[in-house]
Order: C-alpha cells, then sequence, then structure tokens
C-alpha cells in the first residue's frame, strides 16, 4: 500500500473504488483468499503498466484477471481491474 496514492480510484467489476481505504478494504476481503499466482504477462508503455495472471483460490486457479495501473510519481493513482466475479464464487451445491 506504499505505492498506492491517496486518491486512487479503481475500476472494478461491480463498481468503481475511490480512495486508499476503500481500496485496502477491498483487497483485503480478496486477498485472504488467495492460495497462489500464476504470471501470464505485463506490459510498460509510459506511465501505464499491464499484468495478466492467474489467481488461485480454493474456487478456482483457471479464470484469468487483469490490472492495468497508472503510475505517477511513483504511486499507482489508477487501476482497471478485470475479473470474472462468478469464478471465485463459492461452488454451487
Amino acid at each position: 500500500m506504499t505505492h498506492v496514492a491517496d486518491g486512487i480510484v479503481c475500476r472494478a467489476p461491480g463498481g468503481d473504488l475511490t480512495g486508499k481505504d476503500t481500496y485496502r478494504a477491498f483487497l483485503a476481503g480478496f486477498a485472504p483468499n488467495l492460495t497462489g499466482l500464476t504470471d501470464v504477462a505485463s506490459f510498460a508503455d509510459g506511465d501505464q503498466v499491464a499484468l495478466f495472471y492467474y489467481p488461485h483460490t480454493a474456487t478456482t486457479s483457471t479464470a484469468p484477471a487483469a490490472e492495468c495501473f497508472t503510475v505517477r510519481d511513483g504511486k499507482i493513482v489508477a487501476s482497471v481491474l478485470v475479473f470474472d466475479r462468478l469464478s471465485f464464487a463459492p461452488p454451487t451445491q
């Protein structure tokens, strides 16, 4: 979180998040579910960095995710996060 700007704006499935505390709470809701991660690719162009990866959870390790960060003055000021929310939901009985 030391690399996240106080006024970060994150566009995520389900809604936009504004501010470092809101972003931290969003990540804290998912991070404990991670059991691993497989990198696919990363790209950088100017002040933007894109990451593609497979987050591993108890539910899935094959649902891809992608993030595009905008970095200014060493801080992440914006993020676009793309993933299929249903892939990370608990399995149906």
